[in-house]
Order: C-alpha cells, then structure tokens, then sequence
C-alpha cells in the first residue's frame, strides 16, 4: 500500500453507502438464485494504536459444527433479517453479535460489491473503519476464533495465489491466501481478493 489506509482514504476508493444495488458490481461464478436470499459481511479494519502503525483485519473462524463452511474463515456477517432496515445494518448487527465489536465504534465508510452464493445467497460486502475502545466478544455458538492480522499483508494482491474451482456455472480461478496459518479461501477470498484489488488499483471494477 503506497497511502495509509483510513476512512477518507477508504471512501474515496469505494463506493457510497447510498449507491443503487443496480450500480453495484458483482463478482458471482455461480448463476443467482431465482430468488436469493439478501445477506451482507463487515470488513472490519481496526485502526491502529499508532499513526504510524498499521490497521488491522479482524476476520472469524466459523465454529467446526456449523452445516454452512464449518471451520472456515470468514467476515463477520449473515442473513437480513426483518428488524434489519437494510443490508448496512445487518453487517453490523451480525458483526457485533459475532464479535463484540458494538455498532458505535463502527464507521461504514463504503461499498466493495456484491456476489451471488452457491447456497443460494445475494452476499453485499461493507467496508467498516473501527476505532479503539471496544472490546472482541466471540460468540462462542458460531465462531471458534477471531483473528487478527496485519492489513499491509492481506491487502496486497502480491500474496494472493490462485486454485482451480468447479462451480455450478463452470470451471475458474479462485484467488486464495494464507493469513497467519488460515487459508483463506472461497467466497472470502474473492472479497480479500477485491478488496486488495481495489486499493491498490481504484479502476478495478
């Protein structure tokens, strides 16, 4: 990364909180669903306790008795729910529920994309800047870990490696990295991969 990341530089790199769902791009290698069900993830960078320091990425591991990608890393996230008045709020509904983190130290600073599941999942992904002062709560009914890493390492398309996929639209290349021991893979690898992609090149669509 050439400029340290924070929330100005984020939104500028992003797309608006407020951008129609018709003007999002999506990544999907699956065909959607007739009717998909709306979900959405938090990518939560933690701002550093130095300026000069580097934010850090909080990313969970999904408990081993999960039927959906047990033992799997993931963003916090997950299914909209009625009360949710939007997908926003269900990104940070879930991530607090998942790790503690309370919706107050929380900024959403944009929109990353969208890509459609193989389970049958519309999933939308925000970028959430968080400051100091909370404290990370797993919720210990879905996730195993939490997992904190450095930003510098895991946005940086140099890292990613890329594996051979069979979806149900075809065959592909999947981007994938291993972040301090977890490989991380499927639909959060595409989202790290993008997200990668999209700071160091903001052209990338």
């Amino acid at each position: 990364m050439k400029h340290p990341l924070g929330p100005d530089y984020l939104g500028r790199r992003l797309l608006p909180l407020d951008t129609d769902a018709t003007n999002i791009p999506s990544w999907s290698h699956s065909p959607p669903a007739a009717r998909p069900r709306q979900a959405a993830v938090l990518i939560p960078l933690l701002a550093p306790a130095a300026p000069a320091a580097a934010a850090g990425l909080l990313l969970t591991r999904r408990a081993e008795h999960l039927k959906q990608h047990p033992g799997e890393i993931s963003f916090p996230g997950g299914t909209q729910e009625p009360d949710d008045h939007n997908l926003l709020a269900t990104a940070i509904r879930e991530t607090a529920e998942e790790t503690g983190i309370l919706p107050e130290y929380v900024q959403p600073v944009g929109i990353l994309g969208e890509l459609d599941t193989i389970s049958g999942y519309r999933l939308r992904a925000y970028v959430g800047w968080v400051r100091p002062g909370f404290t990370l709560v797993r919720e210990r009914s879905e996730v195993a870990e939490l997992i904190t890493v450095d930003s510098a390492q895991a946005i940086n398309t140099g890292n990613f490696s890329w594996q051979r996929r069979t979806t149900a639209a075809g065959t592909f290349k999947l981007p994938e990295i291993n972040l301090h021991g977890h490989r991380v893979w499927g639909v959060t690898g595409v989202i790290l991969w993008r997200l990668a992609e999209r700071l160091m090149n903001p052209e990338a669509g």
